[in-house]
């Protein structure tokens, strides 16, 4: 019994601690990392979905562009050939005030809210509103003659002057010939870009976008469908950009939730860049997939479940009982010597860890051949089975038994003292010194015993060979046992 639980202990702390665990370990670690890969593989699937629909976004919102732009051209034309216009402007030529007069009824008939008038030399004639500022920058003037043979979308920042302060303030701006016959002035005329305007293209497109100009190295947030965007947080989309190269959208995190953002030149001023930045959110791409995950996850939690189960069983049912067979001892049901080298071992860590002092003995039967021999070896075995009980009968629980081979005990004894020793080596021949009776027959049997208190450095062949010595001694000088120190 006590051999059954020794041997138990080590099944325990060895199949249970090491196969069980490796092969769980080993099963959750594949099953998680496929689980990981198909996480990744999912995110990108998403990704590449939210990508095309950027790319459908973006042709969308160009086509809004280009409409309002249509539009703005013909507002421009159809002012700019107005023929009572054409008659204030000639009849007010150097009167300013009339002209700016004759601009604010046309503005309000175009419901524009930027309109400008130049001359030849696109120098500025009159402006509404008169709070924009227009430098007499030679890029301005430039864009300014562009604008009148060229129907491309453009976007300017223009300077508002408002409270004793200064503000960018984005147009989307056209301009248009004035001819009386011969062309005699320019009239480019605007809409500012402002968030309402991004947030009236959001619900055609679906898709949140965002206006950031870069005006003297410095950029900043022009208009956008996001609240309180940093620019900070969008600097690393727009430096440095090719305006050739239509790049892949990226992940970036605004307001605490994920966004896909792809971008977009438009064009302004040769001074200024204006990025047109679309947008969408990434977790309702994800959320499909995130129930597929759930369902993933909870499959890994049973199988792993299941297969724990099934582990369990196998090591319970064949790995357990292949693991006692290797460390018992067939006949007698004790340990054998692997069991007796590895519990050796075992009582020397600790004597390294704690101090804990233990010896070894080893016992052979006298007059065992003689026995078999004359009696048979069922007589032997039962003789083989009789001595290992009756040493267990003696030592404690926590003690081991183990047979060597033939008619050779080994016992190990923790926690032991000297003098605990001979007093367990004298009990132990004692108890085998008895009579036995097989059938009708009975017969005396003893032993000699040879005891090694195991010494610091000494490894499990050492005090072996001594208790062996030991062992020897007593047999060749008919004592019950010999004990020998370092």
């Amino acid at each position: 019994m006590k051999e059954l639980l020794s041997i138990a202990a080590i099944k325990k702390s060895f199949v249970k601690n090491k196969v069980f665990f490796i092969l769980i370990l080993s099963l959750v670690g594949v099953q998680v990392i496929t689980s990981f890969m198909q996480v990744i593989n999912n995110r990108e699937i998403a990704l590449e979905t939210l990508n095309d629909d950027l790319n459908t976004g973006e042709r969308v919102v160009y086509e809004i562009l280009k409409n309002r732009n249509l539009q703005l051209n013909q507002t421009a034309e159809i002012l700019a050939k107005d023929y009572g216009f054409i008659e204030a402007f000639f009849s007010a030529k150097h009167d300013k005030e009339t002209i700016q007069s004759v601009l604010e009824n046309h503005l309000k008939r175009a419901s524009a809210e930027l309109m400008i008038l130049t001359d030849l030399e696109h120098k500025v004639i009159a402006q509404l509103p008169e709070n924009i500022v227009i430098s007499s920058d030679a890029n301005l003037h430039h864009l300014f003659k562009d604008l009148a043979s060229n129907h491309a979308i453009t976007l300017i920042n223009f300077v508002e002057q408002h409270d004793g302060g200064q503000r960018l303030k984005l147009f989307h701006v056209v301009s248009s010939p004035l001819r009386a016959p011969n062309h005699v002035a320019n009239l480019t005329v605007g809409y500012a870009v402002n968030s309402g305007f991004l947030k009236h293209i959001r619900e055609m497109a679906h898709l949140e976008l965002m206006l950031a100009s870069q005006v003297k190295g410095r950029w900043v947030v022009n208009a956008s469908t996001l609240d309180a965007v940093d620019i900070k947080d969008i600097e690393g989309l727009l430096n440095p950009l090719n305006p050739h190269v239509r790049e892949k959208g990226r992940v970036i995190k605004l307001n605490h939730q994920e966004f896909l953002i792809a971008t977009s030149h438009i064009k302004a001023l040769a001074s200024e860049q204006i990025i047109l930045l679309i947008a969408k959110p990434v977790s309702p791409a994800l959320k499909p997939f995130k129930k597929i995950e759930h369902i993933v996850l909870s499959m890994l939690g049973l199988s792993v479940l299941v297969s724990a189960c099934a582990i369990l069983m196998v090591t319970k049912r064949i790995v357990e009982p292949l693991s006692i067979q290797a460390h018992s001892d067939a006949l007698t049901g004790v340990g054998n010597r692997r069991h007796f080298e590895i519990m050796v071992d075992k009582a020397i860590l600790e004597h390294q860890k704690n101090n804990t002092p233990f010896v070894v003995m080893i016992l052979d039967l006298n007059k065992f051949k003689q026995i078999n021999d004359q009696k048979g070896h069922d007589v032997g075995d039962f003789v083989l089975k009789v001595v290992a009980q009756r040493i267990q009968h003696v030592i404690r629980v926590y003690d081991c038994v183990f047979r060597f081979g033939g008619d050779e005990f080994a016992v190990l004894i923790e926690d032991c003292t000297r003098d605990t020793a001979i007093r367990v080596a004298e009990q132990i021949w004692q108890n085998i010194n008895r009579q036995m009776r097989f059938n009708n027959d009975t017969f005396m049997m003893s032993a000699s015993i040879g005891v090694a208190q195991y010494a610091k450095g000494d490894a499990c062949s050492d005090v072996v060979k001594r208790a062996d010595d030991a062992m020897y001694h007593a047999k060749v000088s008919q004592l019950h046992f010999v004990y020998r120190a370092k």
